[in-house]
């Protein structure tokens, strides 16, 4: 059994049957909390790794925060920083991994709709906020929300992804 963070991992949540539906309006506070820290930031400029993030606004969130730098132009991503959170989704620590060999097998294209979604998400600059359900055998053991949305690597010259999952 992996050991992350002192804390023990019995199992993926990767390996369970998901459920994703796009929502029109975070309920989770943290989620809103995050947007709302997001859309000051895009006020000023938008919100930067290194300068915004992290930051003592929202270090309580940052165990359920992943942020995915594209490569090339997302036909894959490297993950360049993943919280605690995402480290018990897939099993294991995934920083710095591409995200393609985290999520490999690419079941269902659910990878290639990710990065669709990525492109789609920073040529916009919007964010995307759904409701997630993970099932075993048809039995639901785990919902969350999902707020996914752009932001600015570190020396501003390209847009990453900034995704968080809170348990509902």
């Amino acid at each position: 059994m992996p050991i992350v963070l002192g804390e023990h991992i019995d199992r993926s949540f990767y390996e369970l049957d998901h459920r994703f539906r796009v929502v029109d309006e975070p309920v989770h506070a943290s989620s809103r909390q995050l947007i709302a820290y997001w859309r000051a930031c895009e006020a000023k400029g938008g919100m930067r790794m290194g300068r915004d993030i992290p930051r003592r606004a929202i270090a309580p969130l940052l165990s359920q925060v992943m942020i995915l730098e594209p490569f090339p132009n997302w036909e894959d991503a490297y993950v360049r920083y993943a919280g605690f959170g995402t480290a018990k989704f897939f099993g294991r620590d995934v920083t710095g991994l591409l995200f393609s060999a985290v999520k490999a097998p690419d079941r269902g294209g659910t990878l290639q709709q990710l990065f669709v979604e990525a492109r789609d998400i920073v040529a916009e600059n919007r964010c995307l906020t759904r409701d997630h359900r993970a099932l075993n055998a048809g039995v639901e053991i785990a919902h969350q929300e999902v707020v996914t949305f752009p932001i600015c690597s570190p020396g501003g010259e390209s847009r990453w992804i900034l995704s968080a999952a809170f348990d509902l």
